[in-house]
């Protein structure tokens, strides 16, 4: 059984995912930015919210591996 087709591109993930990384990163106390920048693009803030939320694990996990 084939899902269909992604609904997001992976490059507009990527993209959107990143943009909101970086806003956080210049103002750490913004609120809402997911929100804000979903809806400027016309995302579904709950897509983008998973999307920014793998990406922190992503980025968390490659911080703390100790390479041997």
């Amino acid at each position: 059984m084939n899902p269909g087709p992604k609904r997001y591109p992976s490059e507009l993930k990527e993209r959107v995912t990143k943009m909101v990384l970086d806003l956080r990163a210049q103002d750490p106390n913004a609120m809402n930015v997911i929100s804000r920048v979903a809806r400027q693009l016309g995302v579904a803030s709950e897509s983008l919210r998973t999307w920014v939320r793998r990406a922190e694990v992503k980025l968390f996990t490659i911080r703390n591996t100790v390479l041997p």
